[in-house]
């Protein structure tokens, strides 16, 4: 068995019908001619009820890691796993002091994965009823998984959630179907 180390995106940029090209993983390894790429992530599918989501935000409720920096081991059958690493994220947090944003680097997990939908002004919002897909790495969440939206750029509201066991497997589809909410009152 062979390791390659990889990256699975945390934000993804939403494609309907498919999901962004920067979010395939394909793996390949060969000591002869033959040379077969595998892919080495899992694809959550969705679509969304209404016309005014921003963001889809998919997280395991155990803190599972499902993003980031990646090694992915192959064998003769393929992947055989993929291990997910501890990954530097940099944000822009306000100082009070110098009155700037500032970049903060932290190393941690990618234990969310978020989907935003805009790729200009003019399209912020995910179609409504078209069909999204979002690359994670294989993972078996025990304690269920949660899924949020964000409306009009503004709150996060939970959309989904279960408490049983859910499974990703490599080059397999998790259906997550509708997205819907209810809106606060």
């Amino acid at each position: 068995a062979k390791t390659a180390k990889a990256y699975i995106p945390t934000w993804q940029q939403a494609q309907a019908g498919t999901y962004h090209s920067s979010a395939a993983l394909a793996v390949a390894y060969s000591e002869d001619n033959t040379f077969a790429f595998k892919n080495a992530h899992a694809l959550l599918k969705f679509t969304v009820n209404t016309d005014n989501v921003t963001h889809v935000v998919f997280h395991g409720n155990g803190s599972e890691a499902i993003t980031g920096d990646v090694n992915v081991t192959l064998g003769e059958e393929g992947v055989e796993e993929v291990e997910c690493l501890e990954t530097v994220f940099t944000s822009e947090k306000w100082n009070e002091e110098t009155q700037q944003n500032e970049q903060v680097s932290e190393t941690k997990y990618g234990t969310w994965v978020e989907c935003y939908a805009y790729h200009d002004d003019a399209n912020k919002y995910f179609a409504k009823d078209q069909t999204y897909y979002i690359a994670v790495a294989p993972q078996k969440f025990e304690g269920g998984v949660t899924v949020k939206v964000r409306i009009n750029e503004g709150e996060e509201l939970v959309a989904k959630t279960t408490t049983k066991p859910v499974e990703t497997k490599v080059n397999t589809i998790l259906d997550l179907g509708k997205i819907e909410y209810k809106a606060p009152v």
